[in-house]
């Protein structure tokens, strides 16, 4: 292997990412509507959290995966929101090319 081709293995980190929300509030309607949306692509996801290394970070997503589990997303709590958000949680390499917008 070149060096240039070693320092740019290097150079790549891990992110944590989860989907977007998105919340709606029609006219004279009640209540809003928060929609985590896990189909958007990848370039409106938020980064939570980087990592060194791919294990890092796919310690710290089981971890999240496993937590919110047992999560019922009908009951409409905080606790069901994150659930949603964070048991959706993926790794993602800095240099993906579906990150850039």
């Amino acid at each position: 292997m070149k060096f240039h081709h070693a320092a740019a293995l290097v150079l790549v980190g891990w992110y944590l990412v989860t989907p977007p929300v998105t919340k709606t509030c029609p006219p004279q309607a009640f209540p809003c509507t928060t929609i985590v949306d896990v189909n958007a692509p990848l370039n409106r996801w938020h980064v939570d959290m980087h990592f060194d290394s791919a294990g890092e970070c796919d310690e710290r997503a089981t971890s999240l995966h496993s937590h919110w589990s047992g999560e019922n997303s009908s009951t409409g709590s905080l606790e069901a929101f994150l659930a949603a958000v964070d048991g959706n949680a993926q790794c993602v390499a800095s240099d993906d090319p579906r990150l850039a917008k």
